[in-house]
């Protein structure tokens, strides 16, 4: 939980300070930036119905993404089987240090455990973020604008992360052996309860934000 909260605090931190060297350098590419976002929130909630229902979709996603999207791809390889990726390896290695001696071929299968619990956590960090440049006359009210989601949302998307996170740790082991496929599904077991719980924060704070 702890390294999903200090990834999101990355993806937050380098989002605010995105969002402050544009406004500043870039004032009006920001300003479009933050219509275009704007614009498609619109078009979701029109196409839904209601701005709760489409921000407590918007979140279920985030949340699958950070928790089970890998875990299904990784089982998805294992059917299909594809060539390992010489670049992605030494990315991964790259990334994290405990895979240093690993087999290039049972990392095909750790790439997305791996990386997509890891861009969940840093892109919804940065997206959160990013809005610090539109008020900084007034970082009270960005403070205030912050707290809603504070309270249930990202307690919620980092526990979704750390879910995907803990998947692709609990995987190392059986990288080079034939027990992959049962270590993913005893921790995607085991972890449901905890999706559930964020599942259900995340529709209370659909609720709240709206």
């Amino acid at each position: 939980m702890f390294r999903g909260l200090r990834i999101y605090a990355a993806g937050f931190v380098l989002g605010a300070l995105s969002s402050i060297a544009l406004f500043f350098l870039a004032r009006d590419l920001y300003l479009s930036l933050l219509r275009l976002l704007a614009a498609k929130a619109g078009a979701q909630t029109a196409a839904v119905g209601s701005l709760p229902l489409m921000i407590i979709l918007n979140n279920l996603l985030a949340s699958f993404v950070g928790a089970y999207l890998g875990y299904l791809l990784a089982r998805l390889f294992l059917y299909t089987d594809p060539p390992p990726s010489q670049s992605s390896a030494r990315l991964l290695k790259a990334l994290d240090g405990r895979l240093a001696g690993a087999d290039p071929r049972g990392l095909r299968f750790y790439l997305p455990l791996y990386l997509l619990p890891l861009f969940s956590l840093l892109f919804n960090g940065f997206i959160l973020g990013g809005f610090l440049g539109l008020y900084l006359s007034d970082l009270g009210q960005y403070a205030a604008r912050l707290y809603p989601h504070a309270i249930l949302e990202i307690p919620a998307i980092v526990l979704s992360g750390s879910i995907g996170l803990t998947l692709a740790e609990g995987s190392i082991g059986s990288l080079e052996g034939p027990g992959l496929r049962n270590a993913l599904d005893r921790g995607a077991r085991s972890a449901l309860p905890m999706y559930v719980l964020a599942s259900l924060l995340l529709v209370a704070a659909g609720f709240m934000e709206a």
